[in-house]
């Protein structure tokens, strides 16, 4: 037997003795979960629920043993949460960040409508917010896609324009209701093009006349019919 295998015997016996020294202490050290750190950007998650329901979940856990990948897993099922970090921090804390959803309209007066255009929690209480209607819960990012371009559309001309609910029907036609309680019709058919065409019109109309305006129907090539109140 060389000196070289028997530096390298020497050297593997060691490192396998380390090793196991280091998993024996890893699986047997009573270090516990003592503090449990959560923050969130917004305020439609109770914390101290979650805090009270991780607590009984890691409950006599051996630190070592938490894995943050479970928690968080199991914390994305929470409706306003859209986001979560779960990491520990030794000796004893488990320090969580969460981002909520952010709910942008009522899909059908019942369900939320967050800043991606997703449905995720029925309506339980009163907001004001935009709403969405449609037949069917699929259209709901036909809608939204169709409010991002009119946001955009918006901003581009520098006109605010604020809009009570947006409605699309079974031939995936638009329409607007604004509230100022003007009806906007868009049809279906070259949307961009609709869009930017009413927008430039309403920007040109002084407030008190557009509060005598009943409807504008964009569903024409290249004019605009407008209804006035009687």
């Amino acid at each position: 037997m060389n000196n070289k295998f028997k530096n390298f015997l020497k050297y593997f016996t060691f490192l396998f003795l380390l090793i196991s020294v280091i998993l024996y202490g890893y699986n047997n050290i009573e270090l516990y979960v003592n503090k449990i750190s959560i923050s969130s950007n917004g305020n439609n998650v109770n914390t101290d629920i979650l805090k009270t329901q991780i607590k009984k979940k890691i409950k006599l856990q051996n630190f070592f043993n938490i894995n943050p990948l479970n928690i968080q897993k199991e914390l994305l099922n929470h409706p306003w949460i859209k986001k979560i970090e779960v990491y520990k921090k030794f000796p004893d804390k488990l320090i969580i960040k969460i981002t909520e959803r952010v709910a942008i309209a009522i899909f059908n007066d019942i369900s939320l409508v967050d800043g991606s255009g997703n449905i995720f929690k029925r309506l339980e209480k009163k907001k004001n917010l935009l709403k969405f209607y449609a037949d069917d819960q699929k259209e709901v990012k036909y809608i939204y896609n169709f409010y991002k371009k009119f946001i955009k559309f918006q901003n581009l001309n520098n006109i605010q324009i604020d809009i009570s609910y947006i409605k699309i029907n079974s031939i995936k036609e638009f329409v607007v209701r604004t509230k100022a309680n003007n009806l906007i019709y868009f049809g279906s058919k070259n949307i961009d093009e609709r869009l930017g065409r009413f927008i430039q019109l309403y920007g040109s109309i002084e407030l008190e006349n557009l509060n005598n305006v009943e409807y504008f129907d964009m569903r024409y090539t290249n004019g605009v019919s407008v209804k006035k109140r009687r």
